[in-house]
């Protein structure tokens, strides 16, 4: 493994930042470096490594708020939930914010915390590879409020669009005067 590599990993893996705090030299031969990247990896101060790794995971946790808004603004804790979270993944493609957002919705989904699921199903579809899906949320946005809807979605000519179908029972049953 090169410089950069043992880097990556070290601002990406918590643990890793941990036992390279304990014993840097054994984390350099653990990840099998040459003499002059171990020593480079020696030298690092474990504060400057953990407060370089903490504004990464800031920084993604700013890009995501664009895709899950709602979710985040209602989510107690919403940025303890996504530390912990992303020490468990870190994408590494160029549309990782977008996978990243798909990844933490579904990391929230799992361990049963609230969600917004209407903008949870676009960004997942967005994330995945299928060129259509029909989806349920219970929480559309509506001129008149939050309602319940059928979400679908679809790609064509590499652009993604959707349609929402909603029915709010309260404009429904409102009778005209």
């Amino acid at each position: 493994m090169d410089y950069t590599a043992a880097l990556a990993q070290l601002l990406t893996n918590p643990e890793l930042r941990a036992a390279h705090h304990a014993d840097p030299q054994s984390v350099c031969r653990d990840l099998a470096l040459d003499a002059d990247d171990a020593q480079t990896i020696v030298g690092l101060d474990p504060g400057d490594v953990e407060r370089q790794a903490r504004l990464l995971i800031h920084k993604r946790f700013f890009e995501i708020q664009s895709f899950l808004p709602r979710t985040l603004s209602e989510l107690d804790s919403a940025r303890g939930h996504f530390e912990r979270f992303a020490a468990t993944y870190w994408p590494t493609s160029h549309r990782r914010h977008l996978l990243d957002a798909a990844a933490f919705a579904q990391y929230l989904i799992d361990r049963r915390q609230p969600v917004v699921r209407s903008e949870v199903n676009w960004v997942q579809f967005r994330a995945g590879g299928r060129r259509i899906a029909l989806r349920f949320a219970p929480d559309v946005e509506t001129g008149d409020g939050l309602s319940a809807g059928v979400q679908l979605f679809w790609r064509r000519g590499g652009a993604e669009q959707f349609w929402e179908l909603y029915w709010n029972p309260r404009r429904a049953t409102r009778k005209s005067t």
